[in-house]
């Protein structure tokens, strides 16, 4: 939280009083629940409104406050800032001993009492200066001060006029040349996170559908040590680990229009020759139905997905293709996962998937429809709808209770037919020609539709005259009998399960209808 110190925009200054007032109040008292005040006047103001607006907005109780910053930019009005920053930090620290309070003026300069234990630094200048300045606090005296880099941006071409006009060198939006430059400074914030605890974009605003936030989204838990960069190079670089996602991050910036070769020898000698996929699958969410604990309406293509893994694959009945709130709930685990993978089959998710895949910011969607994803080098994903082999002796009940008859305009069970073959000639070919040319390759094949009759659903439903709808034995199928298939996950079915059939694990995690089954488990995570 900021307090206002009594500086004025212009410079001018609230004159020394020989008392400071400030309130503590609760939520919908006369002054703000936990709302501290500061001031040099007699007069209490009260922040109530504010108060019941969190409160009206989920939020009833009190943010916790650790941190109270004490003025903004004072280095502008530094020599009555000492008074200043004395007097707020000793009348508040005596109520509130366990609160951190930031200064803000140059650092250590003037020389301030209390001894500040956090500075908020800001700066804005042209690319070249932040790229330049990429060690500016490697040589900080390690004194148990911290520093919050509070505004940084680059905002001028023009050194001698920063803020001038756009005619005069100042940008008017971000370009490459001020990211990178951005980003070069931003190694050096990383590589003193020991000192530097937080950093703020100024402004800290970003188009909705259009942002790519490098660091945040590629954060480390601990800092690893490398060959540090030329002070007066082009390149820049910060390596981090993320110890629960095992994953070294290496983030480099390339402050010039040309290419750079660098090569990062990674000094590890347990590391494995081959690794494993983590990739989260869930299957038949049905957004589109109302649940029984939740208020009408609200959950509603509204479902919130625990992240476990970098990979998430969508199967069965997630929702309607028909309506805008699946594209919106989609985009929203794209800002979340690296990849998704969705099984439908309609023209809106082809378009859907090229739009997504054009923007950098978001994670890559991958729409399986009869599609061949190469995870790696060994490792491959097939994805269809599959569809089912009708039984002929039950069309008569099928045409009727099957609604992709009646949702699906000119659909009949003839058509049904021939996508399935079709699904199931592609399968048969892709997974033969892997095993015939890229023998090293494994394969995973994702579903809409269960390929295995027996523990893929419910058994009271094995014999009945729609179970045909939903499985196909395939074991005896080309894909299957070539051994190259590890793992075959699909839905439709609402049935959980997970065991091996003739060298092929089968698996579903399916949340079905009503509250939900009890062995669906949306955090699970499947290991390849």
């Amino acid at each position: 939280m900021a307090v206002w110190a009594g500086t004025l925009v212009t410079y001018d200054f609230i004159m020394r009083c020989s008392k400071i007032n400030f309130v503590v109040g609760a939520q919908g008292s006369s002054a703000a629940g936990s709302v501290l005040l500061c001031c040099y006047f007699k007069t209490v103001l009260t922040f109530s409104r504010l108060a019941n607006l969190r409160a009206s907005l989920g939020h009833p109780e009190p943010f916790a406050l650790t941190f109270v910053e004490v003025g903004n930019e004072d280095n502008f009005a530094a020599n009555t800032y000492i008074f200043r920053w004395r007097d707020f930090v000793n009348a508040l620290k005596a109520q509130f001993p366990d609160l951190h309070f930031i200064a803000t003026t140059g650092t250590f300069n003037p020389i301030l009492s209390p001894d500040p234990t956090e500075y908020d630094v800001h700066v804005y200048q042209i690319p070249s200066w932040f790229a330049q300045n990429s060690f500016f606090y490697d040589g900080f005296e390690r004194n148990q001060t911290k520093y919050f880099e509070g505004e940084y941006a680059a905002i001028s071409t023009n050194p001698n006029d920063i803020f001038g006009s756009p005619a005069d060198g100042r940008l008017t939006f971000p370009t490459m040349q001020s990211s990178t430059g951005e980003a070069a400074f931003m190694t050096g914030l990383e590589r003193n996170s020991d000192i530097v605890f937080a950093a703020s974009y100024a402004p800290l605003l970003n188009h909705v559908a259009n942002s790519q936030w490098l660091f945040s989204q590629n954060r480390g838990d601990e800092y690893i040590p490398s060959t540090l960069p030329s002070r007066t190079g082009t390149i820049f670089w910060s390596v981090v680990r993320n110890t629960a996602a095992q994953s070294i991050i290496i983030k480099i910036s390339n402050t010039i229009a040309t290419e750079t070769p660098v090569t990062f020898v990674l000094p590890f000698t347990t590391v494995a020759s081959t690794g494993t996929l983590q990739i989260q699958i869930l299957s038949d969410l049905h957004l589109e139905i109302e649940r029984p604990n939740g208020t009408p309406g609200c959950e509603f293509y509204h479902y919130d997905i625990p992240v476990r893994a970098e990979h998430l694959a969508l199967l069965g009945d997630i929702g309607w293709t028909i309506d805008d709130r699946l594209f919106e709930w989609l985009e929203a685990q794209l800002k979340l996962f690296k990849t998704v993978f969705f099984q439908e089959s309609t023209e809106r998710l082809n378009a859907f998937a090229n739009k997504i895949n054009a923007d950098p910011s978001l994670g890559t969607f991958v729409y399986l429809n009869r599609t061949r994803h190469d995870v790696s080098p060994e490792l491959t994903i097939l994805g269809c709808t599959l569809w089912s082999s009708l039984n002929p002796d039950d069309l008569d009940i099928l045409s009727w209770s099957l609604t992709d008859f009646r949702r699906i305009d000119n659909f009949s069970p003839d058509a049904y037919d021939a996508l399935h073959k079709a699904d199931l000639a592609w399968l048969n070919s892709t997974v033969a020609s892997i095993a015939r040319d890229e023998p090293e390759r494994q394969i995973v094949v994702l579903t809409h539709h269960a390929p295995t009759k027996d523990g893929t659903g419910d058994p009271k439903f094995n014999d009945g005259p729609t179970n045909s709808a939903f499985v196909t034995e395939l074991t005896g199928e080309e894909c299957w009998e070539s051994k190259k298939i590890k793992l075959w996950a699909f839905g439709h079915t609402h049935w959980c399960c997970d065991f091996n059939r003739k060298g092929t694990r089968v698996y579903s995690n399916q949340r079905g209808y009503g509250e939900g089954r009890e062995d669906y488990d949306a955090g699970k995570i499947v290991e390849l």
